[in-house]
């Protein structure tokens, strides 16, 4: 035990590496693993026989590698799967649980990188429910994901687990830090040619998140599909239309063979049309990059969600209203009956947004006159029912202006779509966008590095190449044939 003890506390103190000079804390962490690989067994029977013992030993914060070998049996003693090996342990379940919450929020983030199965493993418990509860599992792992990369930029089999748990539990605040980030890296099998040590602050998170170190399973591209998917079903429920929009859109615009979608891709295209008239106030134009075999699909399934977007540009609201009411049964079939009824609530609002291209200011009376609701059995608009929309409007950010109260009655004066910037403000924002340019720059190039000395994905553009001539030359094949089949849904809740 006392042996045990010493390898376990071992591990030489932060201070004393010099963080210029990474090799050297990569040699010491590397003698570290090989001391406790060398105890096998012996390490697991100790900490099972005396578990609090060996936490209180170690500090996870200093010592996260030693702290999380400790930790790994534990869990696994505990978790439902192993619970029949050890159907009279002594291990305190409560014990076990704090110590994962205690890991998972100081771990060091630098030194994991040295053990990345054994992270996904506890990662994996955590996410499997069989833990805490969702609103504990939902601020764990989210928080874990941005203390392993706190720019968010690469994607792990862990960020699509998190973002159902957390839609399907209505808990969304803690994910929405994560999926706001850009992902522009996916985890390749193998770590990318770098020869810096692990531990290096300077990685890119590319280098260390790899299938091979274990801190990530491999990635399908349905999995990156659900994913999007389910982010823009997370923005949608909390209102922030432009961000469901480009969510949406990622699905939308996913590379996609044999001239096919797939349907999580034509039902992310319907609601990427409803969110694109609430946050744009008119129908969204389908990128330049868009296959055309996707385009031709997209056309062909949705006519009436077409029709709804052709009818929201126009001055007939109750054609809008009467259209909306007679498809309520395809609405309902894809779960976008909710949407729907925000869409015929942004109406009115669109209307009045709208008539900044002409007027500058203009008179409550005649707002309430020129515009309609296209809600379903609402009541003739009045002036009283239009203050409390602009109100509403301008609170929310909607609406760029003001009420004013003049003799002849209440008028809205619009802002000017774009308000001056400070100096400093405008100083700030070059700072930012240069910044994310150079992070991008460096993410480009490791990632072209890469890919080119990869026979694999050479010989795939090759393919894709000659499959764009071909497409071009018939870009709408056998449009039955295009859809695919499998539905890649299945357990998501679809609501609108």
């Amino acid at each position: 035990m006392d042996y045990i003890s010493s390898v376990l506390t071992a591990f030489p103190a932060a201070h004393s590496f010099n963080p210029d000079e990474p090799a050297e804390e990569d040699r010491a962490i590397r003698s570290y693993i090989s001391a406790l690989s060398g105890l096998g067994d012996t390490l697991r029977e100790a900490v099972l026989a005396k578990p609090e013992y060996h936490l209180r030993l170690l500090d996870p914060s200093a010592n996260s590698i030693g702290y999380l070998a400790v930790l790994e049996p534990l869990i696994a003693t505990i978790s439902p799967a192993s619970s029949s090996n050890h159907p009279s342990s002594s291990v305190d379940r409560n014990v076990v649980l704090d110590a994962t919450v205690d890991f998972l929020t100081q771990f060091d983030s630098r030194h994991i990188r040295y053990v990345g199965s054994l992270l996904l493993s506890v990662l994996e418990y955590v996410a499997s429910g069989n833990a805490f509860s969702s609103l504990v599992t939902v601020e764990l792992l989210s928080t874990v994901l941005l203390r392993i990369d706190p720019a968010g930029s690469m994607f792990t089999s862990i960020h699509p687990t998190l973002a159902t748990l957390a839609y399907e539990s209505d808990y969304i605040d803690p994910v929405l830090e994560v999926i706001d980030r850009d992902i522009t890296s996916y985890p390749t099998l193998s770590r990318p040619k770098d020869s810096r040590p692990l531990c290096d602050a300077s990685l890119s998170p590319s280098v260390f998140i790899t299938v091979s170190s274990g801190m990530t399973r491999g990635i399908k591209a349905n999995t990156v599909l659900e994913y999007n998917f389910v982010c823009g079903l997370i923005y949608t429920s909390c209102h922030q239309w432009g961000k469901a929009v480009k969510a949406f859109e990622r699905v939308v615009t996913h590379p996609s063979k044999d001239k096919g979608v797939s349907k999580i891709m034509t039902e992310a295209y319907k609601r990427w049309m409803l969110v694109s008239l609430l946050y744009y106030g008119h129908a969204p134009t389908i990128p330049p990059y868009t296959s055309q075999s996707a385009k031709a699909i997209y056309t062909n399934i949705s006519a009436p969600y077409t029709s709804i977007a052709q009818l929201f540009a126009s001055s007939d609201a109750e054609k809008l209203r009467h259209e909306a009411e007679s498809n309520r049964p395809i609405w309902e079939e894809a779960a976008n009956q909710s949407l729907i009824d925000q869409v015929l609530s942004a109406y009115q609002q669109w209307q009045i947004i709208n008539m900044r291209k002409v007027y500058t200011q203009i008179s409550v009376s005649q707002i309430a006159v020129s515009t309609s609701s296209a809600v379903v059995n609402s009541p003739q608009t009045t002036e009283d029912d239009v203050v409390t929309l602009i109100e509403g409007m301008i609170e929310s950010g909607m609406l760029k202006g003001e009420l004013h109260t003049a003799e002849d009655g209440a008028y809205l004066k619009f802002h000017a779509d774009h308000d001056r910037l400070t100096e400093q403000d405008f100083a700030r924002q070059i700072a930012q966008s240069h910044l994310i340019i150079s992070s991008v720059g460096k993410e480009y190039q490791l990632v072209n590095d890469y890919l080119s000395g990869n026979r694999e994905y050479v010989n795939h553009v090759v393919r894709e190449q000659k499959r764009f001539d071909k497409e071009e030359e018939d870009p709408t094949g056998s449009f039955e044939s295009q859809i695919e089949d499998e539905d890649l849904m299945t357990g998501i809740i679809a609501t609108g």
